[in-house]
């Protein structure tokens, strides 16, 4: 069991930025493509080509897709993995994408949206409604797949139902490269069409509101522009700043930071996302060896009190109050059982001492896989 679950997550390690050993450049469904994976081929249905690969990456060449809806068909291989579209693709580091869990037919993220960055996913900062779909599906059969994009909204369908319906895409190009992606387990593809050309997407958002009156849509959900709605929690901190990416074991044993340290660094400023969390990987991408970054941000105080510090980080965290540290703890996949995600959120609190004028909080946040992010928020005394 440790065995396979090691090589399980070696390999996913490995493969997160890059595909296989081979790279090809090859024409499939009368389009070019640029391939890189571990093994593919090609067969012949009658007149239908079926592209099988493993483990890798195909993009199409010169590709530059927008509005419209990209439809495929799509085979799922047996072992655990996933396999899916990457659209609105800068280059081979930083896309949308959709895919499929093989293994977890029937599960509430059988099916997952999220944003890639400088080669990191982003998964456990995307969670939930609008980023996860339920999908009940069999392997070793043809799926329809399909995928409706308009501006910043994307749904996902899979044999004609929608499954993810996302009202505001994360990447923030709105066209881009399009290919499709194996990670872990096998799969085949075939029938793939590309029609550009405006989709009203609304119906699939605001149906109630439709049946109601057209004049019941915001502006923003009239025009298709989607702008974020949810509400932040009061107290939440919404501005960071994130300092160049470090060693991993940069801060082992240190129970206290130096001010000298902190003014020689580079810091770049971001701002939380409308989850309330900040992703690190649209700043910097890491290593292995170098994965870690702080993120400072500053609490003022008319005078010296209590307060409570609720946070949320992916994957592990040392968190310094006014240079001392205050909690050190690990979020990472499959951290504290077989089942757990790792996913961010306000799940953790402490006390925050605060003395009288400005506050320094900063979380020392490491990088494993599935999303580099934190986030945190400043209440009274609980």
């Amino acid at each position: 069991m440790q065995t396979w679950f090691g090589w399980i997550v070696i390999s996913l390690l490995l493969l997160a930025n890059v595909g296989g050993s081979r790279a090809d450049d090859i024409e499939f469904g009368g389009m070019d493509w640029d391939i890189s994976t571990e093994d593919f081929k090609i067969e012949k249905d009658g007149d239908t080509e079926i592209l099988y690969f493993q483990n890798g990456n195909l993009w199409l060449k010169n590709s530059d897709f927008a509005n419209g809806e990209i439809r495929f068909s799509m085979w799922l291989g047996a072992g655990r993995g996933f396999s899916g579209v990457m659209f609105h693709g800068e280059d081979n580091n930083n896309y949308d994408e959709f895919y499929i869990r093989h293994h977890l037919s029937g599960g509430d993220d059988a099916v997952q949206y999220t944003p890639v960055f400088n080669g990191l996913s982003g998964w456990q900062l995307y969670a939930g409604d609008g980023f996860w779909g339920n999908a009940l599906f069999e392997r070793g059969r043809w799926i329809d797949v399909q995928l409706l994009l308009n501006g910043r909204r994307a749904v996902f369908l899979m044999d004609g139902r929608p499954i993810i319906r996302v009202p505001y895409l994360k990447f923030a190009k709105e066209s881009g490269r399009i290919g499709f992606k194996s990670r872990v387990s096998s799969v085949k593809i075939k029938d793939i069409r590309l029609v550009e050309k405006n989709i009203d997407l609304i119906p699939y958002f605001y149906r109630p509101k439709l049946n109601a009156n057209i004049d019941a849509l915001l502006p923003s959900e009239q025009s298709g522009s989607a702008a974020p709605r949810q509400q932040k929690p009061e107290g939440l901190i919404s501005k960071w700043q994130v300092s160049e990416v470090m060693a991993s074991n940069a801060l082992k044993g240190q129970a206290n930071l130096d001010n000298t340290d902190l003014a020689n660094m580079n810091w770049q400023e971001l701002f939380v996302e409308e989850q309330g969390a900040i992703n690190i990987a649209r700043l910097t991408g890491r290593t292995r060896g170098n994965n870690l970054v702080l993120a400072k941000a500053n609490v003022s105080a008319d005078q010296a009190e209590i307060k409570t510090l609720n946070f949320g980080y992916s994957d592990r965290v040392r968190v310094y109050v006014n240079g001392e540290l205050a909690y050190s703890g690990n979020n990472s996949w499959r951290s504290r059982d077989h089942r757990y995600l790792g996913t961010i959120g306000l799940f953790d609190s402490i006390p925050l001492h605060l003395k009288a004028g400005k506050n320094e909080i900063i979380m020392a946040v490491s990088e494993g896989f599935g999303g580099w992010g934190v986030m945190a928020q400043v209440v009274p005394l609980q």
